[in-house]
C-alpha cells in the first residue's frame, strides 16, 4: 500500500520545510500498532498558522482506525465527516491536534495535525504584514492565493501562488521586476506550449528562486513563485 498522489503532493510542498527550526515543543502523536508513519515536512507555517503534520498508512480499515484514535486521544472530541474522510479534533494544552482517517485500498490512510494557537497569533500579524508587502507591490488585481514560509538548515524559504486578470506577459513583467528590486538576475527561462507556461530561474548573492507564469484561455493568469534564501543572505 503506498500514499496516494495526493499526499505524495502534500509531501513534495512540503519537503523544503522538513525540519524547521521552532521553539514549538510539539507532542508526540501514538499511531495505531502496525501503523506505517511517515513525514509530510516537519514544522511549518501556512498562511500563518505554525504546525506540525505527518501522515501514516495503515493496514486496518477506516472504521478499526477511527475508533482506536476515539479512544487514544480521548474525551472532548470533536468528529466531522468530509465525503469519505473522518476528521477528529481535540484540544491540547496550547496546541490543536486534528486527526484526518480515509479508506485506502484494502486498509486505510491518514494526516495528523497539529497546530500552535499561542504561535499562531503573532505568526499570522507578520504573515500580514509580508502578505501588504507582496501585494503592494504587485499589479492591481492580482491576488495572493496562498503563502507558505519556512526555515531549515540555514536557509528561509517562501512557496506563493498567485491569481492575476492580467494577461501573462504582464505577470511576467511585474515578477521579473520584483526580483530585481530584491537582488535577484534573471538566469534563464523555458516556455512550454501545453499547457502554456514560463519558467523563469533567478539567482542573486545567497538567494535563488522560480517563478511559473500559467497563462489561462479566458487571458488571466496564474503564478507559482519559490523563493530560497541563505540566512546570512537575508535582507
Amino acid at each position: 500500500m503506498r500514499p496516494s498522489r495526493r499526499f505524495l503532493l502534500l509531501a513534495a510542498l512540503a519537503w523544503p520545510l522538513a525540519h524547521a527550526a521552532d521553539a514549538t515543543q510539539w507532542r508526540e502523536v501514538r499511531l495505531p500498532p502496525g501503523a506505517q508513519g511517515f513525514s509530510l515536512g516537519g514544522t511549518l507555517s501556512a498562511n500563518g498558522m505554525p504546525m506540525q503534520v505527518q501522515g501514516f498508512l495503515s493496514k486496518q480499515s477506516a472504521t478499526e482506525i477511527v475508533a482506536w484514535f476515539r479512544a487514544s486521544l480521548g474525551m472532548p472530541l470533536v468528529e466531522n465527516h468530509v465525503g469519505a474522510s473522518t476528521v477528529l479534533g481535540r484540544a491540547q494544552g496550547s496546541q490543536y491536534l486534528t486527526v484526518q482517517i480515509e479508506p485506502a485500498g484494502s486498509g486505510s490512510r491518514g494526516l495528523i495535525a497539529q497546530a500552535d494557537l499561542p504561535a499562531m497569533v503573532a505568526d499570522r500579524e507578520e504573515e500580514r504584514t509580508l502578505q501588504a508587502r507582496w501585494l503592494s507591490r504587485l499589479p492591481s488585481g492580482m491576488r495572493l492565493h496562498s503563502l507558505t514560509r519556512g526555515h531549515d538548515a540555514g536557509r528561509h524559504y517562501q512557496y506563493l501562488v498567485l491569481d492575476s486578470p492580467h494577461l501573462s506577459s504582464l505577470s511576467r513583467t511585474a515578477i521579473s521586476t520584483l526580483m530585481q528590486q530584491d537582488g535577484y538576475a534573471l538566469e534563464r527561462e523555458v516556455r512550454a506550449i501545453a499547457p502554456p507556461s514560463q519558467t523563469l530561474y533567478f539567482r542573486g548573492a545567497a538567494r535563488e528562486a522560480t517563478a511559473v507564469i500559467l497563462a489561462h484561455a479566458d487571458g488571466s493568469s496564474g503564478v507559482v513563485l519559490n523563493i530560497v534564501v541563505t540566512i546570512d543572505g537575508m535582507r
